[in-house]
């Protein structure tokens, strides 16, 4: 049987009905497990419900969840991750919050720029970006872990 590219997979959809979405949580997200979890939950359906970031940036989602959430109760978000220093976050509207949506782009970008500062690994916030070399403060640079889901796994 053929799926429509617009239906989500039944192995994903599923997950939800047969996981506790607590058990996706980091293991080192210790005063954020709250708001990480209220970050789950506000998955879209389809999509895998992980955070894809490192604990320096567990505060800086955790106080865009509260921004976005306080300016609209509804958003879904559809992904959360790190590329190329940076964060990602990618959201979905219903139709009848589409007034709000120019406000939400302001501090998701406001964020974008912020993480560009802020040492995903250890938190540290910085005048310069942070880049490929690494952070000063913690000494451990993008390339050197690799990322699965929601585990940081150092390179030997």
């Amino acid at each position: 049987m053929k799926r429509s590219l617009q239906q989500p997979s039944r192995k994903i959809k599923d997950v939800r009905h047969t996981t506790e979405l607590s058990s996706f949580i980091p293991d080192d997200a210790d005063e954020y497990r709250e708001s990480l979890l209220d970050i789950l939950e506000r998955m879209d359906t389809g999509y895998w419900p992980t955070i894809e970031v490192k604990r320096g940036w567990y505060q800086l989602i955790s106080e865009l969840n509260e921004k976005l959430s306080n300016q609209c109760q509804n958003y879904k978000i559809r992904s959360l991750k790190s590329s190329s220093h940076q964060l990602q976050f990618h959201i979905n509207l219903n139709p009848s919050d589409e007034n709000k949506l120019q406000g939400l782009i302001k501090e998701i970008m406001y964020a974008i720029a912020r993480s560009q500062h802020i040492c995903e690994m250890c938190g540290v916030n910085s005048s310069e970006k942070i880049s490929e070399e690494g952070c000063k403060s913690c000494g451990q640079s993008g390339t050197q872990v690799k990322k699965r889901r929601n585990k940081n796994v150092s390179e030997d």
